[in-house]
């Protein structure tokens, strides 16, 4: 029983510790020229892999950068938040790449390591017509 607690407590608290040291940033840039309407719902912005077939114009780029393992949904929250800050319908999907990094000792209570970093960017885009 003795041997069996220990395990337990390091089965809870890991996944926090995993998580806590990922991050998940987003940066915009609007292209000049197009329009610039209000912000959008977060929650009805969608996330494209191909161009849509309905009439669209382009807003500008966005591009989420995630380090360490985070979840899935917090990556794509993240990518339809900054989409609906430029008053983006949806994100269509241009480039996706996966590259491991070696990162110097930080504040996540160890030294450096190697870990993934997940660059997405798209096109951030508003139905028209």
């Amino acid at each position: 029983m003795k041997r069996f607690v220990p395990i337990l407590l390091v089965l809870f608290f890991l996944p926090f510790a995993l998580l806590s040291c990922s991050t998940v940033s987003a940066k915009t840039k609007h292209y000049p020229g197009a329009p610039s309407p209000s912000p959008t719902n977060p929650a009805t912005v969608e996330i494209l892999r191909s161009e849509p077939e309905r009439p669209y114009e382009k807003l500008g780029e966005v591009r989420v950068e995630a380090e360490g393992n985070p979840p899935a949904a917090m990556i794509e929250n993240k990518l339809k938040l900054a989409a609906a800050g430029m008053g983006a319908d949806a994100v269509i999907i241009v480039d996706r790449k996966t590259e491991r990094v070696a990162s110097p000792p930080s504040g996540c209570g160890h030294g450096g390591y190697v870990q993934n970093v997940e660059t997405i960017r798209g096109i951030a885009v508003r139905y028209s017509g």
